[in-house]
């Protein structure tokens, strides 16, 4: 039977089951793809992963958890709990408190890289985290090394050929139709509404940054649940962790349901940020993929 043939709401029906059955084979077949990649490059196999948690550092398991959004936020919120930043919500900028020159050499290497971005008169959120995402490279290549991620900067299959099968498909089933809808004279407003979804649906399979792999989420189940008393004070009490321990739980855990966390207020700055560019004819689509599973991942708890 000719697809084309079926008119109406059937065909919206027969779409809508397309694409759906088409997403979930190309969602599994980019893990299938990412899980090979990463096997082929991880040197810890043989490692359990509540072992493998334990050697990790706070901002790599930030970016475990969220990506180069969540090291940045995890950053913002940790300095500034210790009061040597502070995030300005009207203008968006991040502000060196104390210049502490000896602590300055205990900090983290991302954590004196924000730092080290700030002038006296403050830095943007945006320029902050640019710096930031430069600093991460290090990060990125260790997780790949253990086999909890995978580049997908050095391994465009992963990042391209399901999205690209799911895309195709989508187009495939639609565009023809409009066509013959559009000839003759047939309402077509519901099915170009049904690919414009779909087609945003392939967001989720070409983002770069979701490319963390089956072992890399037992990992990060790992830290949660070793690191439960630690959630507990980050929760309740959360000026009394070290700075360490404070980039550990943001890193992990996300935000604080509290106001005026700087978590939050970092979040709600890039954001702000990305719609201004979007809104101004910028890098709106730059800023979004690197706002996606970032800040999902972000934000959560």
């Amino acid at each position: 039977m000719n697809p084309f043939e079926i008119h109406g709401p059937a065909y919206l029906v027969f779409y809508l089951i397309v694409c759906s059955t088409v997403f979930m084979v190309a969602y599994f077949l980019r893990g299938s793809f990412l899980n090979q990649a990463a096997e082929a490059n991880d040197r810890t196999q043989n490692v359990e992963a509540k072992d493998l948690a334990q050697t990790l550092e706070p901002y790599e398991a930030a970016y475990l958890a969220g990506g180069v959004e969540r090291v940045f936020l995890t950053a913002c919120g940790s300095l500034a709990r210790h009061n040597l930043i502070e995030i300005d919500p009207v203008s968006d900028k991040v502000k060196i408190v104390l210049a502490d020159s000896k602590g300055y050499a205990a900090l983290d290497r991302i954590e004196r890289v924000l730092i080290g971005r700030c002038s006296a008169s403050g830095a943007s959120l945006s320029s902050c985290k640019a710096a930031v995402t430069t600093a991460t490279a290090d990060l990125k290549r260790k997780l790949a090394m253990t086999g909890l991620i995978v580049d997908s900067s050095q391994n465009t299959t992963v990042q391209i050929l399901p999205g690209f099968i799911y895309l195709f498909v989508a187009l495939l089933f639609a565009v023809p139709k409009f066509i013959i809808a559009s000839q003759t004279h047939l309402p077509y407003s519901f099915l170009v509404l049904e690919m414009a979804t779909a087609v945003a649906a392939s967001y989720f399979l070409f983002r770069a940054d979701n490319s963390r792999t089956v072992k890399g989420d037992r990992v990060l189940r790992a830290l949660s649940d070793g690191n439960s008393a630690l959630m507990l004070t980050h929760a309740t009490n959360p000026s009394s962790l070290s700075l360490r321990d404070c980039a550990l739980a943001y890193g992990v855990f996300g935000a604080l349901a509290l106001a005026g966390d700087p978590f939050m207020a970092a979040h709600a700055g890039l954001h702000r940020a990305y719609a201004g560019s979007s809104d101004s004819g910028g890098c709106g689509s730059s800023c979004g993929s690197s706002c996606g599973g970032g800040c999902g991942g972000g934000c959560g708890g």
